[in-house]
């Protein structure tokens, strides 16, 4: 069973012998039934130190800098491409539209006044004026810009030091826009990063994936994360 990390929430207990830890849990898991959700409790010190330890690994080193600046290198280029196949379409439109006022002008000097031209005439003016707002719009938000990896570190260099110091407070300021999703399966983790510029429309940035096994998970952190709460 698949669960999104959103559907999970803050849960307290402790181990026989064990200090108090914080974990989270399904919130659609009865804590009398499994049948809704057979989706065990998660500990929230294992995932955080998880999400840090790939963002060290896959965000923050040259090779990760590389990979990320070629991809949003391609995703500029998709998007001017959209962006260029609307100011063709929003063209050819202004283009009609100018056509039919200058057909109605004509008609006009050649005589043929009519009472529906006027109303005609001001439809075509308005739904010009439209189509030449949206194309200035479009042409306004133009991106003819490379972004490098200099420009990438730079983004980055700001929490690299946090995540390496595991600043937590400051590291979760970074996580917010760059941690697209934490998905929770049965049997293993998968965090899904989003490494975005403010050039890229809707956010649409680069996509890395990390997975780990419930097992790993446990293995790599269990003897790591004592906390004591209260």
């Amino acid at each position: 069973m698949r669960m999104n990390w959103k559907n999970y929430q803050r849960n307290r207990g402790h181990a026989k012998n064990k200090p108090m830890y914080v974990s989270y849990r399904c919130s659609f898991r009865q804590k009398t039934s499994s049948k809704i959700c057979g989706n065990k409790e998660i500990r929230k010190e294992y995932i955080e130190e998880y999400v840090l330890s790939e963002l060290e690994r896959k965000i923050f080193n040259d090779k990760a800098i590389t990979y990320i600046a070629e991809g949003i290198n391609k995703n500029l280029q998709k998007q001017n491409k959209a962006d260029d196949e609307k100011k063709v379409v929003l063209l050819k439109q202004i283009d009609e539209v100018e056509s039919q006022i200058n057909n109605i002008v004509t008609a006009i000097t050649n005589g043929f006044v009519q009472e529906e031209f006027k109303a005609k005439m001001d439809e075509l003016k308005n739904s010009k004026s439209e189509l030449e707002g949206k194309l200035s719009e479009i042409e306004a938000k133009d991106i003819n810009q490379i972004v490098t990896e200099a420009d990438v570190r730079s983004l980055l260099s700001n929490f690299s030091g946090y995540v390496i110091s595991r600043n937590v407070p400051e590291c979760k300021k970074f996580i917010r826009d760059s941690v697209k999703e934490v998905i929770v399966y049965k049997e293993h983790i998968e965090v899904i990063f989003n490494v975005s510029f403010s050039l890229l429309k809707n956010n649409e940035g680069v996509k890395v994936i990390s997975q780990i096994s419930r097992y790993d998970l446990y293995e790599r952190y269990s003897q790591s994360f004592y906390i004591r709460v209260g």
